[in-house]
């Protein structure tokens, strides 16, 4: 989310400057500081006020409206009443929800959560939606703004999917999505959504479970001041303890505390890994632009896989995603290169960042081929790397200049799915250990071996000889029909994949064969899938199921 109203406190600060050179060569939008003595079109002497809501929901239940409010401790506001306009698609018929709050706020983070009736969604499907509110500076003037008071050249409408079923799932699996931040990422030029308001905006879209995972540059800053650090972590110990009052609040959905820790790889770049279940703070600044040119890393993978807790995971967050030219050469950031993850015991990749077939995804897909091939026993998971964008994901375009907005890294919209004994964190984390897991953006493929030795995704057991490969594959009308469903095999001798397409009534939502094992050992098995509706297309990855043998 885009911080407007910020002014630094101090007489001088780094951070914004040297955000502001990264920013200048590639207009990198992520910038919502304003610095002394510099003109900016976006800057406003209110508090920045905002609504979102999630992508989906199922029909016939509440929607969730949520309006953020941040830095009304600066600039208080009341805010006064308002008027949600639904249409849908379909029929672009318009139905009105009006609201009342009269709401005097002067908090640092303010959230506030609408209930929109369900009788405002007569059908299942796609909708519109654009929310006008009226409010009152702290100079008394009434102003008045459509979905948020960003000066962005026009205004998008929210959409949101109704649908009539569940995401497609099979028993014992669960659904998450395990790169998010919240507002403890906070800082010169970002802040995220409060993680109350994150969770219940996943819920309401399906998700079962969501890891919250704050960079580890603001973690250890002092509690509302990211000018400064604190050596007694408060904020980070803040972080953790408001983690498990929430868990407390919602037994039926579970909060993975995590971190976004930024580590040296092999050249002294700065990378980044997520953190899961870890106890204790990991630091790491070396990117976060807080002193001038020290952006090399506080310490080093190796340094990172001795001191973590043998409870953690760490999971390479988007590997293979290019940093622009100016974040390479000013915060010295850098990919995950072969021996990284070769030299290291990573849980997972973490390939599928915010949007699928995207050249990252594929250079990711690419370099965990080749650890399989090698005989490394790695997963794949996803994540969308939000900062609270739930539907839109709103954002500078020209530094000082110019806002604007796009749909992709959005809270949820990329999916991990585990295969977990119940849902609970200790049975999540396992699955997640266990490479028990599946990446996609809609539809759910899963395959098991059957026959004298049995086996699910994640598992390795020896070569059973002879048995069965069994698919079962689930779509919804939400993501339309199956046209692909194709099994790989791993070759034992080449660095190659054998693949079988499956023949396929693509006139279907659910798909069910099983085909014999090879006569010939194999490395491993794995499914892709794919699905259309319309003209837009979901996809699915399975981890595999490895195999050894006696030789």
């Amino acid at each position: 989310m885009i911080e407007l109203a910020r002014i630094s406190e101090i007489s001088f600060s780094l951070k914004p400057l040297l955000m502001l050179g990264a920013l200048i060569f590639l207009a990198y939008a992520e910038i919502h500081f304003r610095y002394p003595h510099l003109p900016s079109l976006i800057f406003r002497k209110e508090p920045e006020i905002l609504f979102d809501l999630p992508l989906r929901s199922l029909h016939g239940e509440e929607v969730l409206l949520f309006l953020l409010v941040k830095d009304a401790d600066r600039f208080p506001v009341t805010l006064i009443d308002g008027t949600v306009s639904v249409s849908a698609d379909a029929t672009g018929a318009l139905r009105t929800f009006d609201f009342s709050l009269n709401q005097s706020v002067q908090n640092h983070f303010f959230a506030h959560t609408l209930k929109l009736p369900p009788d405002l969604f007569p059908h299942g499907g796609k909708y519109r939606l654009t929310v006008r509110l009226r409010y009152q500076t702290g100079n008394g003037k009434i102003r008045e703004l459509e979905q948020d008071n960003y000066p962005l050249p026009k205004r998008e409408p929210f959409l949101i999917y109704l649908s009539e079923e569940p995401l497609p799932t099979f028993p014992g699996w669960y659904w998450g999505d395990l790169h998010v931040h919240s507002n403890f990422t906070e800082d010169q030029v970002e802040f995220g959504a409060p993680i109350r308001e994150t969770v219940l905006a996943a819920r309401n879209m399906g998700l079962h479970f969501v890891a919250i995972t704050d960079h580890s540059y603001d973690l250890d800053d002092l509690p509302n001041d990211y000018t400064r650090n604190d050596p007694q972590l408060r904020k980070w110990h803040q972080f953790r303890q408001e983690i498990e009052q929430i868990q407390r609040e919602f037994p039926d959905f579970v909060i993975i505390p995590g971190e976004e820790v930024s580590v040296g790889n092999h050249r002294g770049q700065n990378v980044h890994c997520l953190v899961l279940n870890d106890p204790q703070f990991h630091p790491g600044s070396g990117d976060g632009a807080e002193h001038l040119l020290r952006n090399r890393p506080t310490m080093s993978l190796d340094e990172l896989f001795r001191r973590k807790h043998p409870d953690a995971l760490i999971i390479a967050a988007h590997p293979v995603e290019k940093p622009p030219l100016s974040q390479q050469k000013i915060l010295n950031r850098g990919i995950w290169e072969l021996p990284d993850v070769e030299n290291h015991p990573l849980n997972a990749l973490q390939i599928l960042n915010g949007m699928f077939r995207h050249d990252s995804f594929f250079c990711g897909l690419a370099q965990w081929k080749i650890l399989l091939h090698s005989g490394r026993k790695i997963g794949i998971v996803a994540g969308n790397d939000a900062h609270g964008n739930f539907n839109i994901f709103r954002q500078v375009k020209t530094p000082f200049l110019t806002l604007h907005s796009h749909r992709q890294h959005l809270l949820g919209k990329m999916r991990t799915a585990v295969f977990s004994e119940n849902l609970s964190l200790p049975a999540v984390l396992t699955a997640l250990k266990k490479n028990r897991s599946v990446i996609s953006d809609g539809p759910l493929a899963i395959l098991t071996v059957q026959g004298e030795r049995s086996a699910t995704i994640g598992e390795q057991i020896h070569w059973p000889g002879h048995g069965a490969i069994r698919i079962r594959a689930k779509s919804t009308a939400e993501y339309g029909f199956w046209r692909k469903i194709v099994l790989y095999l791993g070759d034992r001798k080449t660095a190659l994949e054998h693949h079988l397409e499956l023949e396929i009534d693509k006139n279907s939502l659910e798909i069910e064969r099983e085909i014999s094992l090879p006569d010939s050992p194999v490395r491993y098995i794995r499914l892709e899938g794919s699905t259309i509706r319309n003209s837009e297309k979901h996809y699915c990855y399975t981890n595999p199921i490895w195999f050894h043998t006696d030789e």
